[in-house]
């Protein structure tokens, strides 16, 4: 069986999907977002290799809870659709120990991994970084038409589009009406706004770089609320995080 690349397993956590989930983290990145909370995962040789099953076996120890809840499984990263076979191989074995999946991603990756993953994942949580393909290629290294491309493929009912909330990114309010504009016309109706946090700063510190948001601090949730607020008007089920 198929082993995966791992840097972390989160328990009980309750911003991943709905219940209560253990989150997974799968090894490396294709991006190299300047905010990234998680610098360790962008490398594809680090983490630890570790069985399909095994990891599985880790996570089903709380199935109760996640039964209880309407819980379940979350495989992040990272870009977890970057391990595609052993993805592939997570998301149908999980499914068939009667879990609920979930996959957070930047679905920049192959199309043939995202339409091979469609019939064993319960739901899509997709990074929306931004709406204009030079910037989000020039500042996250995303193509706009990989993402777009894929995007089309999932059933709008089973993604909830995420929006990480960046100081002088995507924050301005014209950026913030194209997010909504962008959903609506897509069929999407659920929203998750995640304001920016600093957490990662600690990280690069220990790991020898700079990081490149260190000036800026972690925004307060009341600023989004304006944004919750016309996202809501909008039909859009609209979330602070």
């Amino acid at each position: 069986m198929t082993d995966a690349r791992v840097f972390n397993v989160e328990r009980f956590a309750l911003d991943d999907g709905p219940g209560i989930r253990t989150v997974v983290f799968l090894q490396g990145c294709p991006l190299h977002c300047p905010w990234c909370s998680n610098p360790e995962s962008q490398a594809v040789t680090d983490g630890w290799l570790r069985s399909v099953s095994g990891i599985l076996d880790e996570v089903e120890r709380d199935k109760d809870y996640y039964d209880a809840s309407g819980g379940g499984v979350t495989f992040s990263g990272g870009e977890p659709l970057l391990q595609g076979a052993a993805l592939l191989s997570l998301v149908e074995e999980a499914r068939g120990r009667g879990m609920h999946t979930a996959v957070e991603t930047t679905l920049i990756a192959e199309r043939e991994t995202v339409r091979s993953a469609l019939p064993f994942v319960d739901l899509w949580l997709v990074d929306l970084k931004h709406t204009d393909a030079k910037v989000l290629k020039d500042v996250t290294g995303a193509e706009w038409n990989v993402f777009s491309g894929n995007l089309a493929l999932l059933d709008p009912a089973k993604v909830v589009l995420r929006r990480p909330c960046i100081p002088g990114f995507n924050l301005e309010p014209e950026q913030m009406e194209d997010a909504f504009r962008f959903a609506l016309e897509g069929g999407f109706r659920r929203m998750d706004l995640i304001p920016f946090h600093t957490l990662g700063a600690e990280k690069y510190r220990r790991m020898g770089r700079k990081y490149p948001y260190g000036d800026v601090p972690a925004l307060d949730k009341k600023v989004l609320e304006p944004h919750k607020q016309r996202g809501l008007a909008l039909g859009i089920d609209t979330r602070i995080l």
